[in-house]
């Protein structure tokens, strides 16, 4: 316990990602996290291990040249709540950075983060919820197998200013997932503006139904 740790690292951003928006990712620390990119803040001190986070730092990056990466981790939390919940509760005691950490270079619109509800009846459901600003018009859906072959017609929504754009369609025959058959597939959203695509991104999903039935108990795909 209190203990500090201190990550020093020289990397370089590409000359070709001038012009883009460039965020550093963590995906987990423990736990109270400070970040420093050639010696400025990248931002407020990140705390809790154990979800992904991230600093937009394309303001503080040289591109096409080298950049200094100063990390300090706090073992334990400045907040209470969090080292209650991380040491009192769940009894975690290692500290530092214990899972990947890397540079995204990012269009200024982009994808943020995607949302699937895929049903066992092949009713395909999504939210697209967008960063930045653009000129965008649609997201287009394409559902694929595993392996890359095409599943129905893709589906596309047009963008409205300030809130997710909503995908809707249904696939015909879909082999549903269970954890006895744990069949996935893949869905490739993109942003367009006309027929260019300004920003790509790929999940992995399976068509299912979970329910709740008072007095029974919990059923997968109409299964208990």
């Amino acid at each position: 316990h209190d203990e500090d740790g201190l990550y020093q690292r020289s990397f370089t951003v590409p000359e070709t990602w001038r012009g883009l928006r460039v965020r550093i990712v963590f995906d987990g620390v423990m736990t109270d996290t400070t970040v420093t990119i050639n010696g400025q803040s990248a931002g407020p001190t990140h705390q809790g291990g154990f979800y992904r986070f991230h600093y937009d730092i394309t303001d503080k990056i040289k591109f096409g040249s080298e950049n200094r990466l100063e990390v300090l981790v706090s073992k334990d939390s400045a907040n209470l709540t969090v080292e209650e919940a991380e040491r009192g509760a769940d009894y975690w005691v290692f500290g530092g950075i214990f899972r990947p950490v890397w540079l995204e270079a990012r269009p200024t619109q982009s994808i943020e983060w995607t949302a699937v509800d895929a049903k066992a009846d092949g009713n395909f459901h999504a939210k697209v919820h967008l960063d930045g600003n653009g000129e965008a018009d649609k997201v287009v859906a394409r559902v694929m197998t595993k392996s890359g072959g095409a599943v129905g017609d893709p589906i596309e929504a047009p963008v409205e200013p300030g809130v997710p754009v909503e995908i809707a369609g249904k696939f015909e025959k879909v082999v549903t997932w269970s954890a006895e058959t744990p069949n996935l597939y893949q869905v490739e959203f993109s942003l367009m503006r006309g027929t260019e695509v300004i920003h790509r991104t790929t999940e992995r999903f399976g068509f299912r139904t979970m329910e709740v039935r008072p007095g029974q108990g919990v059923f997968v795909n109409g299964t208990r």
